[in-house]
């Protein structure tokens, strides 16, 4: 189950329900957790900036399990360089 309406994508992995999309990412995530799935935000880089994902938003999320960090066939490896910048100005 993808969450793609309305904003950044969420795979919704090992789903045991649909979770409809929010414009407010952080309840599409809490409304996985509050089942058995889990998180991933999906391509991050996506769309013509490379942006579809903020380095902020990933930031400001709690609760996801992971980022989609290669998406070759669209991306050409770029998504891997927004994934070290994410992990290397975390705090700490």
């Amino acid at each position: 189950n993808e969450i793609t309406a309305n904003g950044s994508h969420i795979v919704h992995v090992n789903a045991d329900r649909l979770v409809p999309p929010s414009p407010q990412r952080q309840e599409a995530i809490n409304r996985v957790k509050a089942g058995r799935g889990f998180a991933i935000i999906a391509h991050p880089n996506r769309q013509d900036t490379f942006n579809h994902t903020s380095i902020e938003m990933l930031r400001e999320w709690i609760g996801y399990n992971g980022i989609e960090i290669f998406m070759f066939h669209s991306q050409q490896g770029l998504v891997p360089r927004k994934f070290n910048i994410y992990i290397n100005k975390r705090p700490r």
